[in-house]
């Protein structure tokens, strides 16, 4: 039981403290036996939170490239922060990229899905729409056909990170062949038999190695020059995918739920949000709600996905109708009285209630901005 409660996983971690504009070094070490997390800073040599409980985080959360909310702040893990770590973790803990082209953005939904299922976790993912020369910048050229990379200037285009064991390769097999024709001889359950219409739209792109994938993320990601972002703010509403959604997996559900009931989907954007973010998001139900707290607590608790909507029928109030398509606040209430909406099918609690919608109409463009303007 000893061992047991002294076990633990080291990582190196930076946290950047926005009131200072600094940026902090941590070792993070991380306790299975409990669930707790304790933070050492490696400037000031002194401990900066003491072994504490921290409910919401488990083993899987931990990873190279992982961001992880502790008690609010979000801590981007860096590397191993021991051999030992490394060892155990090294080929378990892989990532892999994936660019969604144009002609499989309408099957999203699906495609995450199919992520779950294989067991892949989401760590990022964000909607683009490449420039002339984007491709180009993202990809070494000689290993794209030039009308691959034309094509994928057709629409918008969701870059993926993922996780999980041997990523790379485990990634490579569920997209299939390059051919869908081929894909659909080989590998008839594969993302590009199922979505691929020919050679240069096979639906998906994926990183073909490990340096491949450190190259792709940190271009589609983290560039200082970043690819044109799609929102529209015109007759949209935001959603979010709250983060104990995206943690159980169904976050390819909900979308196609999204996409099947006449909403579409015009920018998307994975992000760990900080409590002092999700206080000043949640600010007008601040003393109106009983359970304010615990609403911000679920939002900052790790990763959540927003999404610009609109109608797919112009005619239609994008807000009025996706305020409808989500249901009463409290599961509890929805099921019974609206069966068929998205709090009714995936929430658990008034907290744990699937997803986020705005409440007041003059609200709608202003959420959307904080999200896909401010929040950035």
């Amino acid at each position: 039981m000893d061992n047991q409660y002294a076990y633990r996983l080291v990582f190196l971690g930076e946290w950047f403290q926005e009131e200072a504009s600094m940026s902090r070094d941590f070792s993070i070490f991380y306790y299975p036996s409990d669930s707790a997390v304790e933070i050492f800073d490696l400037k000031t040599k002194k401990t900066f939170l003491k072994r504490t409980r921290v409910d919401y985080l488990s083993e899987s959360d931990f990873f190279i490239g992982a961001r992880v909310n502790i008690f609010g702040r979000q801590i981007t893990i860096l590397d191993y922060g021991d051999a030992a770590t490394k060892k155990k973790l090294a080929h378990f803990r892989e990532r892999s990229f994936m660019l969604i082209k144009p002609e499989g953005v309408e099957h999203l939904g699906s495609i995450l899905k199919l992520l779950h299922q294989s067991g892949f976790r989401l760590n990022n993912a964000r909607m683009v729409q490449f420039q002339t020369r984007d491709p180009a910048r993202l990809f070494d050229e000689s290993s794209v056909y030039r009308l691959a990379m034309e094509s994928m200037l057709s629409g918008p285009v969701v870059g993926v990170e993922v996780v999980a064991d041997n990523a790379v390769e485990k990634l490579k097999n569920l997209a299939g062949p390059e051919d869908p024709d081929q894909a659909r001889q080989e590998s008839p359950c594969s993302i590009r038999a199922l979505f691929g219409l020919n050679k240069v739209k096979n639906a998906v792109h994926v990183a073909q190695t490990e340096k491949d994938v450190q190259n792709e993320t940190s271009k589609f990601f983290y560039s200082p020059e970043p690819f044109k972002t799609t929102e529209v703010v015109e007759r949209s509403t935001l959603a979010v995918i709250k983060p104990h959604i995206l943690k159980s997996g169904e976050t390819g559900d909900v979308i196609s739920e999204i996409t099947q009931n006449g909403f579409r989907i015009t920018a998307l954007k994975m992000i760990l949000l900080e409590r002092p973010n999700c206080e000043e998001f949640y600010e007008v139900y601040r003393g109106v709600l009983p359970d304010f707290v615990q609403m911000v607590a679920q939002l900052s608790s790790g990763l959540c996905m927003a999404l610009e909507l609109v109608t797919v029928d112009e005619s239609k109030d994008t807000h009025a109708e996706f305020r409808k398509f989500c249901g009463p606040m409290d599961p509890s209430v929805a099921i019974p009285l609206r069966p068929n909406t998205l709090r009714a099918k995936f929430g658990k609690t008034k907290i744990l209630n699937a997803v986020h919608c705005t409440d007041l109409p003059e609200d709608a463009i202003l959420e959307v901005e904080y999200f896909f303007k401010i929040l950035d």
